[in-house]
């Protein structure tokens, strides 16, 4: 059993694994992305015994609830969310044959706050920044939990109070998109020296689409693959637009092609974000943390990924590993035009992809 006194002097705590025996080394990390290296999230454990530990802690206090103890790395972007948290979440409880929405989230937020965390985005940037964590959490925590989140800090209480826990999980740093030590795959493209170290995803494709089914189960989405085609285009206005891709969607139309022509996600509710992309059998999106929508297109659907030549492959160690979502990658300079012929005729290829490798079409 792992207990946790609290300490005026240590925002984690200090921790005590209770063993008649010398247990060597039981230490662990709270992170969950590249930052789980790092000292802030590294927790260190003791062993001491039962009769000891009763006898310093007379009162001390047993949390009978299963919980999970994270770090979180950038919760203010739909996509690390995703994949940077929840994911890894998923993935141990998936482990350990533990999976309910009954878990309860446990959040260390050191008081130093580590990059991308909201803690140090805040800090950085200001509200704004804040408000989309929220309603990250409020909106996407939901999908493996059906509790609020709770800090670490809060449930160990003033100095000297003592916590032990009858069932807590730890150790998700190795599961998420960015499970390297220390680092962060931004800018890397394919040929690139360290390649072949971040495909974290490399052989999970039947659990990554566990995911998808249990995060839609969750949010009492049915899963209804499509039997009519439908294209949802991103046209994002902010740090990475391209032009002409209302273009695209028109020529799309006049040629009988379902379009959901959308420039700002936060029209949607979360669930109608997911039925909308649940049902779409071509998606076309600019990369960044709002192209991870793609993780609940249905199997056999086609993800057509826009970026300028010098990120083609950004996150392409997710999309490349997905196994039921076909990417493909296309480059347009900064600020010029998209080539609206060639994108319609990938959504062509796309649509006959998905009528080879979908459902039983309609037609």
């Amino acid at each position: 059993m792992l207990c946790a006194v609290s300490s005026a002097t240590n925002e984690k705590g200090e921790w005590f694994y209770l063993s008649d025996k010398e247990v060597p080394y039981v230490d662990f990390t709270s992170g969950i992305g590249p930052h789980h290296v790092d000292d802030r999230v590294f927790f260190p454990v003791k062993s001491l015994s039962l009769k000891a530990f009763r006898e310093r802690f007379p009162e001390a206090r047993i949390e009978s609830e299963p919980q999970f103890l994270f770090t979180e790395y950038n919760g203010q972007n739909y996509g690390h969310f995703l994949t940077d948290m929840l994911l890894p979440i998923y993935s141990v409880l998936d482990g350990f044959d533990a999976l309910s929405t009954d878990i309860h989230l446990l959040h260390h937020r050191p008081k130093d706050p580590i990059g991308w965390s909201c803690d140090f985005q805040e800090k950085q940037y200001g509200e704004k920044h804040r408000k989309q964590c929220d309603r990250f959490y409020a909106s996407l925590v939901p999908m493996i939990s059906r509790h609020n989140v709770t800090d670490l800090s809060q449930m160990l209480g003033p100095p000297g109070n003592a916590v032990c826990f009858n069932k807590l999980y730890v150790g998700a740093s190795r599961f998420s998109a960015f499970c390297f030590d220390g680092g962060d795959s931004r800018g890397m493209v394919e040929g690139d020296p360290s390649w072949p170290n971040m495909p974290c995803f490399n052989g999970r494709q039947k659990q990554l689409w566990d995911f998808r089914m249990y995060t839609k189960t969750n949010l009492k989405i049915p899963d209804e693959p499509p039997r009519k085609h439908q294209v949802v285009i991103w046209d994002r206005r902010d740090s990475r637009p391209f032009n002409g891709l209302d273009l695209l969607a028109a020529k799309l139309r006049q040629n009988n092609v379902t379009v959901f022509h959308i420039t700002d996600w936060t029209n949607y509710t979360i669930e109608d974000q997911i039925r909308l992309i649940g049902a779409t059998t071509v998606h076309i999106t600019g990369v960044g943390g709002g192209s991870f929508i793609a993780l609940h297109l249905p199997r056999g659907a086609t993800t057509i990924r826009l970026s300028i030549p010098a990120t083609r492959f950004m996150e392409s160690w997710v999309f490349d590993f997905l196994g039921y979502v076909q990417p493909v990658y296309v480059t347009f300079e900064q600020g010029a035009d998209v080539d609206v012929d060639l994108l319609y005729d990938h959504v062509l290829t796309g649509l006959k992809r998905y009528e080879t490798f979908g459902v039983p079409f309609d037609y």
